[in-house]
């Protein structure tokens, strides 16, 4: 299949070439107003937190991957199963070797709940980049398992998914080398790795913060046990 595969997309070629080396991100240090809001009627409150990321070094890409599978474990633990703030709270990151993106998390709930989901949020972004954040043993292989017994796996899992798996491997990197090595690129990924990819690309700091739903009502709650003001977050974060 590989052979064929190979043979049909062989006058396909990359459009770029990925960067080799580490390039951070070059965040915009202005302060601006971090907080944009959006009336909309409704019975939930939508919320996205993030910030512009650059495109991903080649050498950072698994570590990319793996930093966020485990922000995506320790957002649902910190806002699902601990305080049950929400349905769901995941990490976006949309960047890849060769186009720059968005780093964003998203989340919608109740609206006493919006400003502790903020504020959660932005602590486990904060917490991975400290080397006392780094990934436990168990955490960090649960996750690169994931990765390839999981993700990667399943893209190959049938014909059609395989084809559709080649054909982008091939448009993207002009090659299935980048497919095949990509099982081994996350093994050896270690704890140190996801902690220095997290502060090459995450900046919580300047992370913009947009809710769309009812501004007013959310400006007002207090959610019981954990009752932060959304003025008043915005407020510290500033500083």
């Amino acid at each position: 299949m590989q052979r064929a595969l190979e043979a049909v997309t062989a006058e396909w070629h990359a459009a770029t070439t990925p960067s080799a080396g580490r390039s951070g991100p070059e965040p915009d240090k202005r302060r601006p107003d971090r907080l944009r809001t959006i009336e909309e009627p409704g019975y939930t409150t939508w919320i996205a937190v993030g910030h512009p990321m650059p495109a991903v070094a080649a050498a950072d890409e698994s570590a990319v991957a793996v930093m966020t599978e485990i922000l995506n474990i320790r957002l649902n633990i910190a806002i699902r199963e601990i305080r049950s703030l929400a349905n769901a709270a995941q990490v976006h990151v949309t960047a890849n070797v060769r186009h720059s993106g968005l780093l964003h998390v998203r989340s919608g709930a109740r609206p006493e709940s919006i400003a502790p989901i903020i504020h959660f949020s932005l602590q486990e972004l904060d917490r991975i980049r400290e080397s006392s954040g780094a990934p436990g043993g168990d955490e960090i292989e649960q996750v690169k398992g994931g990765l390839v017994l999981g993700k990667w796996q399943a893209s190959l899992d049938g014909a059609r998914e395989a084809s559709a798996t080649y054909a982008s491997e091939a448009a993207r990197f002009g090659s299935l080398d980048h497919l095949i090595d990509w099982p081994r690129a996350v093994r050896v990924v270690a704890a140190a790795a996801v902690v220095s990819a997290a502060q090459t690309y995450i900046h919580p700091e300047l992370m913009g913060i947009v809710v769309v739903g009812q501004i007013e009502d959310v400006r007002a709650a207090r959610h019981p046990p954990w009752p932060f003001a959304l003025d008043d977050l915005m407020a510290s974060t500033r500083r």
